[in-house]
């Protein structure tokens, strides 16, 4: 899950409650910084969460850090990063 494994600036200080389901950070770049990790640990693939623009607004059920309610299906998601 792309929001909950790393920070564009690797920082590990942040809370992340997953109970009241909030971003917490985690984004395209910082999976890229942890390339070589993922590569030691044997893993030759990774499964990010989908890209595609989600829900903006906070729900009873938390907010759409997980990628699956999607509302642009051409759009990418600026949680996570950039086009750039």
């Amino acid at each position: 899950m792309t929001d909950r494994f790393a920070r564009t600036d690797n920082s590990t200080s942040v809370t992340c409650n997953t109970q009241i389901g909030h971003y917490y950070g985690g984004t395209w770049q910082g999976i890229i910084n942890q390339l070589d990790y993922i590569q030691e640990m044997g893993f030759t693939a990774i499964w990010i969460s989908p890209v595609t623009t989600q829900l903006t607004q906070s729900t009873a059920d938390g907010e759409a850090y997980h990628g699956y309610w999607q509302t642009d299906l051409y759009g990418l998601n600026p949680n996570f990063g950039t086009q750039a």
